[in-house]
């Protein structure tokens, strides 16, 4: 309440004065001291701004995910190449002479290769006492000092030891040529088991070296020559229980007819894709046999372990190439279908005679794409078009250039990421 005294004049100058109005003081309550503001109230916001603010933040994300995209994809893009290299296909129908020497350019290199495998069964059989003649085994390794070409040795060959008891190579073997490193000589080797001549414990003799009597009288009766890996054993006379040869021999054609089949198997399981194995070639031999007697499965068992000998001759594919000389193609070439052709093999034998080889057959040949190149090429020259690559690199025929992702035209800086299709063979 504001208390208005009655007006005074001021006596000087008759005028009112502000100074004369006095103001009362008003008592504030205890309520009114801690009551809470009253709260402001904003004015609702119209519809069209929130609009316009979701669309600038919608537009501002956007922004920000196409930056990291283009970032992500520069990292990360790849570039993919589909190439087909130039064809040809010629008729093959050639007859070519082979050789186990590599150093007759007319002829085509063979090789041959032999791979040891075991057969075994049980089987029932008539036992009975008899008379058994065994003539000892073991293993030699002729040496070859005479030239640096190899030596063939025609199966039964003699090896005679000091005392003069003879044994035999049962099969022709190849022994290689010296060769010469740092100025000494290295013979030529080869492993091979030999057997006693004759049958008895007599010819069981420890480790010796041996001579070749063939050879007697000429220069290489000294520089070709045997020594005993193992001692030669088994050799008996006297009598022992025996399987029936009859009982014998069917076990034996069974159990050989099983390692006939899966010689071919067994060779190729050994050589890469880029040789040829020639299918007439193949052949298993008995090279061994053992059989023990079964008593405790009954008295007629008996077990028979076979040791056989895969045996087969291989060509190599890019020998073979060399003779299709009709072939005009940007170099280097292979042939797709070398295993498709027909192969007739002649006057071959293992280790004995080289033959000759008839081929036939139409021959796919292509020009040989180098990868690795066209990865660099297209990487440090910013290539980006199918017909630059096809200019660079004449072993092309087709080119196709796709990018991903599809929007990003430009090849990785990591040739790595540049991928390079081959047609599939």
């Amino acid at each position: 309440m504001v208390e208005i005294k009655p007006n005074i004049i001021n006596k000087s100058s008759g005028r009112r004065i502000l100074s004369d109005i006095i103001i009362s003081k008003r008592a504030v309550t205890a309520e009114q001291m801690f009551k809470s503001p009253v709260p402001s109230v904003k004015r609702p916001e119209k519809k069209t701004t929130r609009i316009l603010k979701t669309r600038r933040k919608l537009f501002l994300i956007l922004i920000i995910l196409g930056i990291a995209g283009l970032i992500f994809s520069i990292g990360t893009n790849r570039m993919e190449i589909r190439v087909n290299p130039q064809t040809i296909r010629v008729s093959a129908n050639k007859t070519l002479l082979l050789t186990k020497k590599f150093d007759e350019p007319d002829k085509l290199p063979i090789r041959t290769m032999a791979v040891t495998d075991t057969t075994e069964g049980i089987f029932d059989g008539q036992v009975s006492s008899s008379s058994v003649e065994k003539k000892a085994k073991g293993i030699v390794v002729i040496f070859n000092k005479s030239s640096e070409a190899p030596q063939i040795l025609i199966a039964t060959t003699r090896l005679s030891a000091p005392d003069g008891k003879i044994y035999r190579i049962p099969r022709a073997i190849t022994v290689p040529g010296y060769r010469i490193e740092n100025k000494e000589i290295i013979p030529g080797s080869k492993e091979i088991e030999v057997v006693a001549d004759s049958p008895g414990e007599e010819y069981n003799i420890g480790l010796v070296d041996f001579t070749i009597p063939g050879f007697a009288g000429g220069t290489k009766f000294k520089t070709i020559f045997g020594r005993s890996k193992t001692a030669m054993q088994g050799g008996y006379k006297g009598s022992e229980n025996s399987v029936a040869q009859e009982d014998l021999n069917k076990a034996i054609i069974k159990l050989t007819a099983e390692a006939d089949a899966r010689a071919a198997a067994l060779l190729r399981s050994k050589i890469s894709t880029d040789v040829i194995l020639l299918k007439q070639s193949v052949e298993n031999v008995l090279v061994d046999q053992n059989i023990e007697l079964l008593p405790n499965q009954g008295p007629n068992k008996f077990k028979l372990v076979l040791k056989n000998e895969a045996r087969g001759a291989a060509i190599d594919k890019e020998q073979l190439i060399s003779f299709f000389t009709e072939v005009k193609l940007p170099k280097p070439i292979r042939a797709v279908n070398f295993d498709d052709l027909t192969y007739s093999l002649t006057g071959y034998k293992y280790d004995v005679t080289d033959g000759q080889l008839k081929i036939t057959g139409e021959v796919e040949f292509e020009s040989v794409s180098d990868t690795v190149a066209i990865q660099k090429f297209v990487s440090e020259k910013r290539i980006t078009k199918s017909k630059d690559i096809l200019t660079a690199f004449s072993q092309l025929a087709s080119v196709e250039v796709r990018f991903k992702p599809f929007w990003f035209k430009y090849p990785p800086a990591n040739p790595n990421r540049i991928d390079i299709i081959l047609p599939l063979r």
